[in-house]
């Protein structure tokens, strides 16, 4: 039986709610600290009632001491009825959790009639408040469903307490640390603003940065472990030359999550960092080695110039190796040192791309000493760059052109190259620098998975944790290819993961993830391309092709996926039913807090932007606090923003839709299909005035009962083959349509 979230869980959630919302004050209070702060504004009036009233309650003092500004709290009732004289340097904010409630839209009504902006505060921006207010915040309450409100007062109480500290910084009435040292919670990590090291001296420098006293509570201080650049507290050694600013580095400090009530009270106030710097012993300038007034650092030596012999210059980093050898007497006398500046770069104009290929292209470039940009003129220089082993259909272009391929020995002439597939090389003759650019076949990421998890597989728990794109393969090999069985086990996302380099094979978890939690933990799956029907034995297409068993999806999202997988000649096989997110399930099904934006997916039917096909008309599939938003589908029939199609069994629906966003959804027909053309406008939900769907256009192919629904298609009702319109959803056939005709 599915439990139901009570008070006392709204309580146990409190904490964590807390926790995340102090580590994310400044993102979490910006809205409204830049209203304030750039407003000009000197008192502050908030207008709530019940738990929100309650809430600015606990806050006000936090905020009169802290902002030192007068704090009043009105009731909506009141506000709207009389009492609502406020001036031109208080800021007004409407205060309702839900953001639908009628009184606070009416004090919104007074604000506007007053010419002055509105500003609202709530847990849902997308609310009917949302809308009205020319600014509007979250205070991170998410959703509570019970009467008695409790994590709504305390997350409201903690908002503008952190809005008081961020304000109070930003204006000056607090210094950044002062502001820190009333923020400290176990368990959070605070950022000190960015520290710059600069050379105001006319010589060459080499330093390193030390964290070298803490000043405030020792007592606090044992229960904060601090990093400069996420590392160790001693910055590794720096360069500078005379006049130059170095680079940012930052300064955070970690709460210990044991820290306990006897660090309350406890404060820090400042923290004493020291530079340790000397002169650099490399120098280089017009007169000769030894420090002098004129004396600059020189470019990175990564090549000192060879007068008699060739001079290689080398750039490593960690996803690509050029290495340049210039011909000796091919440089200009004066020039002593070399760097070598290599750079990713837009594809250039006139190479093509298709959709099955990946491409590299780089931008090189060779400076001097000083700086400035260095030519060989017209010297043939030797180049070696490394585009993958095992390249299939390889091009090279350099500027744009196609450059030959010399499939034995390198021709001494330019733009000419050799492939070494077991190294992954390619060897170059050119006369300059330019994009250099790699075109290949596109291979799966099951070519290309990592040999081990970053984090060993927990088999006690049944957690598995993958934390890059190649331990990512790595699981979708082990299932898909190799058969393994990860039933029962929770799959865990620890970092973004950009799929753009290679192909995706959608994983095969029919029988092989079975009550399987895939949990992104917040983080974001890029770039993901499907292509073809890449497994027979898989019936629909996705990040995961199918699953026959129970399968939860939750905190994740995926952005800019491109899914194409249909058979036109074989509509009946493989590839005809596909969800960017999962293709086809047979079990109870659980999509929460799941967004896909910006992307697109190609099929014959039962295609939707999360979900292909909920296909057991036994069991439940579920969307909460879902988004689909600016997404494509291509597809004949049975389409949805959410699902493709969900069947419902004995005459009782089967799916849920719960906060859900469907917005910016475009639907197109195949190609072969003809003269249908539509649009329709959409009526906002009357059920709940959370779920909306906005700007729906496109073409469409309807033939009969088929239909295009905002959140999925139509219920298939077994026993008197009746279709019926998605829960809390939307349902559109095209008025006096034409049918399709195929070509």
């Amino acid at each position: 039986m599915e439990h139901k979230k009570t008070m006392l869980d709204y309580i146990a959630d409190c904490p964590e709610f807390i926790r995340n919302n102090v580590a994310d004050s400044a993102a979490l209070t910006k809205p409204l600290v830049d209203e304030y702060v750039n407003g000009g504004y000197k008192n502050i009036w908030i207008v709530a009632c019940g738990s929100s009233s309650n809430g600015s309650l606990c806050a006000r003092q936090f905020i009169r001491r802290h902002l030192k500004c007068e704090v009043k709290i009105v009731t909506p009732f009141h506000f709207v009825s009389s009492e609502n004289d406020f001036g031109e340097t208080d800021m007004v904010v409407v205060v309702s959790q839900s953001g639908y409630s009628l009184n606070a839209l009416d004090a919104i009504k007074v604000i506007e009639a007053k010419g002055r902006r509105c500003i609202g505060l709530t847990g849902d921006v997308n609310s009917d408040l949302g809308k009205v207010c020319d600014v509007v915040a979250n205070y991170g309450v998410g959703r509570e469903t019970v009467a008695y409100v409790t994590r709504g007062v305390t997350t409201l109480a903690l908002f503008f307490m952190l809005f008081a500290v961020e304000a109070a910084v930003r204006l000056g009435i607090k210094t950044a640390a002062e502001g820190e040292a009333v923020l400290w919670e176990p368990g959070c990590t605070y950022e000190l603003p960015a520290v710059y090291v600069k050379n105001n001296g006319n010589l060459a420098l080499k330093y390193k940065v030390a964290i070298t006293g803490i000043n405030g509570s020792a007592k606090l201080n044992e229960v904060i472990d601090w990093t400069i650049n996420d590392a160790d507290i001693n910055l590794t050694e720096m360069q500078l030359k005379a006049g130059e600013e170095g680079a940012a580095f930052t300064i955070k400090g970690h709460m210990q999550e044991s820290a306990g009530n006897d660090y309350m009270n406890e404060s820090i106030d400042g923290i004493a960092i020291t530079v340790v710097a000397t002169q650099n012993t490399v120098e280089s300038d017009s007169f000769n080695n030894t420090y002098d007034a004129n004396a600059t650092y020189p470019v990175v030596a990564v090549g000192d110039v060879n007068t008699d012999g060739d001079t290689v210059l080398k750039d490593k980093e960690e996803d690509h190796t050029i290495q340049v050898t210039v011909p000796a007497g091919a440089l200009d006398e004066g020039v002593q040192s070399l760097k070598l500046e290599v750079v990713k770069s837009a594809t250039p104009a006139g190479v093509q791309v298709a959709s099955t290929e990946s491409s590299q292209s780089y931008e090189v470039t060779m400076k001097d000493q000083s700086g400035n940009a260095v030519s060989t003129n017209g010297t043939l220089m030797t180049v070696e760059m490394n585009v993958g082993k095992n390249r299939t259909a390889l091009k090279l272009y350099h500027d744009g052109e196609k450059m030959t391929n010399d499939s034995g020995t390198l021709t001494d002439a330019a733009d000419h190259y050799v492939y070494d597939a077991a190294t992954g090389y390619v060897t170059m003759k050119v006369s300059h620098f330019s994009p250099f650019t790699a075109v290949f076949a596109r291979d799966y990421w099951t070519d290309h998975a990592a040999d081990g998890y970053a984090t060993p597989v927990d088999t006690a728990n049944k957690v598995v944790t993958v934390a890059s794109a190649e331990e990512l393969a790595l699981f979708a090999k082990e299932v898909t290819d190799d058969g393994k069985n990860y039933s029962g086990y929770t799959l865990n996302l620890a970092n973004d993961v950009d799929l753009g380099e290679y192909l995706w094979k959608p994983i095969n978890g029919y029988n092989r993830l079975s009550g399987i939690v895939v949990n992104g933990n917040g983080h974001t799956i890029r770039n993901m391309k499907v292509r073809g029907c890449t497994n027979s034995s898989v019936y629909g297409a996705g990040f995961i092709g199918d699953i026959n068993g129970a399968v939860t999806v939750k905190n994740i999202a995926f952005d800019g996926a491109d899914v194409f997988f249909v058979n036109y000649a074989k509509p009946q096989f493989a590839g005809n039913v596909g969800g960017v997110v999962l293709g086809y399930t047979y079990g109870t099904t659980l999509f929460e807090n799941v967004s896909v934006t910006n992307s697109s997916i190609w099929g014959f039917g039962k295609i939707g932007i999360l979900l292909g096909m909920g296909a057991d008309p036994g069991v439940k599939v579920t969307f909460k606090d879902c988004v689909s938003k600016n997404n494509t589908i291509h597809a004949a029939y049975d389409m949805g923003g959410l699902a493709g199609m969900i069947q419902r069994g004995n005459g009782v629906d089967n799916a849920s839709v719960e906060n859900c966003t469907v917005e910016h959804i475009t639907v197109d027909y195949y190609e072969e299909c003809v003269d249908v053309q539509g649009k329709a406008t959409l009526k906002e939900n009357d059920k709940n005035g959370a779920d909306v769907i906005k700007e729906v256009s496109g073409k469409y192919w309807v033939n009969g009962g088929y239909y295009w629904g905002g959140y999925a298609d139509y219920y298939v009702s077994y026993g008197d083959s009746s279709y019926d319109a998605p829960v809390e959803g939307y349902s559109m056939r095209l008025a006096n349509s034409e049918y399709c005709v195929n070509k």
